[in-house]
């Protein structure tokens, strides 16, 4: 009895052992802050590492969380209407997913979906209005899927160019790279990265925030005053 017992252990801990065998990555992002200020256009993020052996590479950057409400319209009475809300929440305001070769070719569903290795693995996918919400973030830019987007040199180097919309939420943001070798994740990491905004437009949101009755009088007192500058200009101008 105590050899069977024995025998269990040793194959229970084999069969841990290549989860547990996962190193970590040797990689890293050209930035780990982007600043957001009143004419921002977009930024542009590298990630680059070096591959210990030839290896598939995954990258998935995940924005802050937030909640999202999805309405589909509906008909009713021979007009549409929209219908109630459905609530998906977390919800990456940002996710980018990016492989240097198409994910079917590198994994299979239950890994993929494990890992996040896709926009269509995320969880709220299962439904038509989860869908619709994937396909309206990725219109936006906020949304990509780039398999091929991984560039490896000589099984050894690799990188991925990755882009920020302009309208990229501001938060922290999370870039986890994997390796695989034939379904099998051989190494991880995961890198921070801050987009925050800086400047005049950083200190009005903020007052906005902390002091939103001073924020509204100073909103109140500058239209007035646009209004006022306008009226004259015209009165002297007729």
């Amino acid at each position: 009895m105590i050899f069977r017992l024995l025998l269990l252990f040793v194959f229970l801990l084999a069969s841990v052992a290549p989860a547990q065998a996962a190193r970590k990555s040797v990689a890293d992002l050209s930035q780990d802050f982007v600043a957001v200020t009143e004419g921002f256009d977009g930024a542009h993020l590298t990630v680059f590492g070096v591959l210990k052996s030839p290896a598939d590479v995954a990258i998935v950057v995940e924005g802050p969380p937030s909640e999202a409400k999805v309405r589909t319209k509906t008909r009713q009475m021979g007009i549409w209407i929209n219908g109630s809300p459905e609530v998906f929440e977390p919800v990456p305001s940002y996710y980018a997913v990016v492989t240097s070769r198409p994910v079917n070719k590198m994994l299979g569903k239950a890994m993929a979906r494990k890992y996040g290795i896709g926009t269509d693995t995320l969880s709220f996918t299962d439904s038509a209005a989860g869908r619709g919400l994937v396909a309206v973030k990725k219109e936006k830019g906020l949304y990509q899927d780039s398999p091929r987007g991984v560039k490896i040199l000589d099984s050894k180097l690799f990188r991925a160019d990755i882009d920020l919309p302009a309208s990229v939420p501001i938060g922290v943001y999370k870039t986890h790279i994997y390796e695989f070798s034939r379904g099998r994740l051989l190494a991880f990491r995961t890198e921070e990265m801050r987009v925050a905004q800086v400047g005049l437009g950083a200190e009005i949101s903020r007052m906005s925030r902390s002091q939103p009755l001073l924020y509204a009088v100073l909103s109140l007192i500058l239209s007035l005053g646009i209004g006022g500058g306008a009226a004259y200009l015209f009165r002297r101008k007729d």
